[in-house]
């Protein structure tokens, strides 16, 4: 199917007759296209895929490993990082990870030498796989060369009946 300029996978010839009034789309389905938003209401934006600026998009190349094969990808693992937020994995992380929110992962990288090397085999996680995908482009973006996300996130890991780290609370009694 070819793309349309600004990167909507739709047949040629219905943006152009949306952005002139036309019948492709309902006008307020036009109107949101053209004020910039990626995707008209109602239309799901399309899984794996990150964006990059106005109406310009990639898919998503790292690998993702199912429940199964997360085990192995553990242990291959240069790096476990977590990327949920600090009151997330505080609740409980897969044994040995480490923790780097996805709002601050870039700056957790960039200010460890220990995470430096581009070539270290990286898995992320995070509660369903939505926020590792976009770290995990991030990370691509900044040269890393090794990263996978375990599929289905830590949900899936805990249904899965996988181990779990929760830090005991401090007693003061």
């Amino acid at each position: 199917m070819p793309v349309s300029a600004c990167g909507w996978d739709r047949p040629r010839g219905r943006l152009a007759q949306a952005s002139r009034g036309g019948s492709a789309h309902p006008p307020l389905r036009a109107a949101r296209h053209n004020a910039g938003n990626h995707h008209p209401a109602n239309e799901p934006e399309p899984a794996h895929e990150i964006r990059h600026g106005p109406c310009r998009r990639r898919q998503v190349p790292h690998h993702r490993s199912s429940v199964t094969e997360a085990e192995a990808a553990v242990r291959a693992a240069d790096v476990l990082i977590d990327v949920r937020e600090a009151d997330e994995f505080a609740a409980g992380h897969l044994p040995g990870a480490i923790h780097a929110s996805r709002g601050m992962l870039e700056f957790k990288l960039s200010g460890n030498p220990a995470l430096a090397a581009r070539d270290l085999q990286v898995l992320l996680y995070c509660k369903t796989s939505g926020r590792a995908a976009l770290a995990a482009a991030a990370m691509q973006d900044m040269g890393y060369l090794n990263v996978k996300s375990i599929a289905g996130g830590f949900d899936a890991w805990v249904a899965a009946g996988k181990p779990v780290h929760k830090p005991e609370l401090p007693s003061f009694g």
